[in-house]
């Protein structure tokens, strides 16, 4: 069991960590959301790509910390459950967000 516990935050630290270069801005936030992010838009959209980061060291930690796993799991969880609301509730929504709904109902 703490093998599969840790085996899980390593992959959701993987999950994570891909939106992290969207803190290039422009071309990779087009690539990984299908949008055209200039000005303040840029600016929330790298600022949620350090966000994304941060999550992803807390799985990492996780995974090898088990003493602070049942706060990262709700801090993903979190993270994951607010994402599909908002989808949802803005529904219909293009192909690259429909791949992070899989992802975070996956």
């Amino acid at each position: 069991m703490k093998i599969l516990s840790m085996l899980i935050f390593v992959g959701l630290a993987l999950i994570h960590i891909l939106p992290l270069s969207g803190v290039l801005g422009g071309e990779r936030l087009r690539d990984l959301y299908g949008i055209q992010a200039q000005g303040d838009l840029s600016i929330l959209m790298r600022h949620r790509a350090v966000l994304f980061g941060l999550l992803s060291l807390i799985s990492v930690l996780a995974a090898f910390k088990p003493e602070i796993r049942s706060v990262a799991a709700l801090l993903l969880g979190l993270s994951m459950a607010s994402f599909l609301v908002l989808a949802f509730l803005e529904a219909p929504f293009g192909a690259p967000i429909r791949k992070i709904v899989v992802a975070d109902i996956v």
